[in-house]
């Protein structure tokens, strides 16, 4: 059970500074005052914990590093970077954002944090592979400074023995004026597992920061990545996949706060549903006016599946709904192909505009991932 007990004991067992414990007491305090998600609330399981035992893998760049970029897990940058985490830590994520963001600070044990020094564009992307250590908690904190450039990419998924049935993982993401911040995230997590992500970015003058998001395997995500667009023309970018069947249900979509004059903001949805798997899309929009652009479409493979979309209100939005069609499969089948390769086929091309926003060896795995879910449930 989450207790300041606990946090207490796991805080100092790994040594942390005291702005730290404090905070994690803040959040254990508003995670008892906070309720779950309606759509969560019946899943989720009755007690948390601290998380004792996460990993990430991190492939580094030593070009980038030898000029300044930081490229850590989140223990070392404490040592090694204290003012940097102390300073950025909870700065975009509030710890009583919500129930699962309190969950988060008070009792995650590891992530990854970057920091790109002024002018630094990294040419490389950036990659870490979290959830391998079976984690639930896993945070990353981006810092981009002033005029500089950063890619990451992010490999999510939890071995099959993993006891973890709760994700409550943080994102935030820092652009300063004139920064660009890309996320790139591909889940994959098992049937079982209930993802509650937070994922919200800052971006001020003139910065942008894109999301780009694949969702695949777990019964429930809810996923809404969030950007700030605090100052004249900042932009932000939502570009999500959802991939749901027999008993799996998404609600994606993005959240944009308008602070600043001349911003833009951009929500493109695309999701695939079999087997009477729910998706559904919302967008809101807080603050002063804003260039938005809302697309969502759903390719639904039989009659049982749903898609909702819902956008904020004077917000003009694209929805669309399609099937595949009995001309289209009966084409592909006179060719040699059966149903199910037929279907593939056409979710593939369906998806193809998505699979081209990522880098290729994650495209790749992507549609493979694509594939395997399309594969009929053994009997």
């Amino acid at each position: 059970m989450l207790s300041e007990t606990a946090v207490r004991q796991a805080s100092g067992d790994r040594g942390e500074p005291h702005w730290l414990l404090e905070r994690r007491l803040e959040a254990v305090r508003a995670y008892h005052k906070l309720s779950w998600p309606v759509e969560a609330a019946e899943l989720v399981a009755p007690c948390a914990d601290v998380d004792r035992a996460a990993s990430a893998r991190i492939k580094t760049e030593a070009e980038a590093q030898s000029q300044g970029l930081v490229f850590m897990t989140l223990q070392e940058g404490l040592k090694a970077h204290p003012r940097l985490i102390e300073k950025h830590l909870g700065s975009v994520v509030a710890v009583d954002f919500d129930k699962a963001a309190a969950l988060n600070m008070a009792g995650w044990s590891d992530g990854i944090v970057i920091y790109v020094p002024r002018g630094l564009e990294v040419s490389l992307p950036l990659q870490a592979d979290l959830g391998t250590g079976g984690g639930a908690f896993q945070r990353t904190l981006i810092v981009a400074d002033e005029g500089s450039s950063v890619h990451y990419l992010e490999g999510c998924s939890a071995p099959v023995g993993s006891p973890a049935a709760l994700q409550a993982p943080v994102v935030e993401l820092r652009a300063l004026p004139g920064a660009r911040i890309r996320f790139t995230t591909l889940q994959d997590w098992p049937r079982r597992v209930v993802n509650l992500a937070v994922k919200r970015a800052r971006a001020d003058a003139g910065a942008s920061i894109d999301w780009v998001d694949a969702n695949l395997g777990s019964r429930l995500t809810v996923k809404r990545p969030g950007v700030v667009l605090a100052g004249k023309g900042a932009r932000g970018r939502v570009r999500s996949f959802g991939f749901a069947g027999a008993g799996q249900r998404l609600e994606l979509g993005a959240e944009f706060i308008v602070e600043a004059p001349e911003t833009e903001a951009e929500l493109d949805l695309r999701c695939v549903a079999m087997d009477g798997g729910e998706v559904s899309s919302g967008v809101m929009v807080q603050g002063r006016a804003v260039r938005a652009q809302v697309k969502s479409e759903a390719f639904l493979l039989d009659e049982a599946s749903r898609f909702h979309a819902e956008t904020a209100q004077g917000v003009v939005a694209q929805s669309r709904t399609s099937r595949p069609t009995a001309d289209q499969l009966s084409y592909l089948m006179t060719r040699g192909f059966d149903r199910r390769q037929a279907v593939a086929l056409l979710a593939g091309g369906f998806l193809a505009p998505f699979a081209r926003e990522l880098p290729l060896e994650y495209s790749v795995e992507f549609l493979r991932l694509v594939d395997l879910a399309l594969e009929p449930e053994p009997s």
